[in-house]
């Protein structure tokens, strides 16, 4: 009886471990590609739109000092989120076939690790996930002030106040300037397809004049 017990409990524990490792191997794998192929810590902390923020911080300090800057970021995320989604789904499902095949896909003589094609979208993804954040960031802000705000002002610690609320209004300036890091990095693309079309023009010019 005991031993049957113990071998119950023994697919029970293994059961359990299947389970997690179909539920959170998926997703800790693509958060992985996700980030390596972003570049990982040292590609963010040497981000100059990460200084950027820090900056606008520093000179924003009178807003979001004061309660109620959530709202600002409440208003303005959601309809950021949205049209970051419809931009990388419209990335995805245009552009020129060719083009797309030379940039994705690691070639065996490169030494990088992703395609370029990879990179992008992974600076697509990290805009979106960044709002996101700044978006959770505010709601949770606003949630504590509510009821009633807060377990740290209870206890008199407004250093630890201005603390949270600093990272999360950084997190909502670091979401505006990663809009303009990936405009760039579509703008970078297109001068890619200007150059392939360039290549493709010049090489028609010499075919035709090769068979004159």
């Amino acid at each position: 009886m005991e031993q049957h017990k113990e071998t119950d409990a023994t697919e029970s524990v293994n059961m359990s471990e299947t389970i997690k490792r179909k539920i959170y191997g998926g997703v800790r794998k693509i958060f992985s590609v996700y980030w390596s192929a972003y570049g990982g810590w040292k590609a963010l902390f040497s981000s100059f739109y990460l200084h950027i923020s820090f900056v606008l911080l520093i000179v924003l300090y009178p807003l979001w000092s004061k309660d109620g800057w959530w709202d600002t970021v409440i208003t303005i995320m959601p309809n950021m989120i949205g049209f970051s989604l419809a931009g990388l789904s419209i990335w995805l499902a245009t552009g020129d076939e060719k083009l797309k095949s030379t940039i994705s896909g690691t070639h065996p003589a490169s030494s990088g690790k992703h395609s370029p094609y990879i990179k992008t979208n992974a600076s697509f993804v990290h805009f979106i996930l960044v709002q996101v954040s700044a978006l959770l960031a505010a709601i949770i802000a606003k949630a504590y002030y509510i009821v009633p705000f807060s377990i740290f002002a209870k206890y008199d610690y407004p250093c630890l106040i201005l603390i949270g609320w600093g990272a999360g209004f950084l997190l909502f300036l670091y979401a505006i300037a990663t809009a303009v890091a990936v405009t760039m990095s579509i703008f970078r693309v297109s001068t890619w397809y200007d150059a392939h079309q360039a290549k493709l023009r010049a090489k028609s010019v010499v075919t035709k004049d090769k068979d004159s």
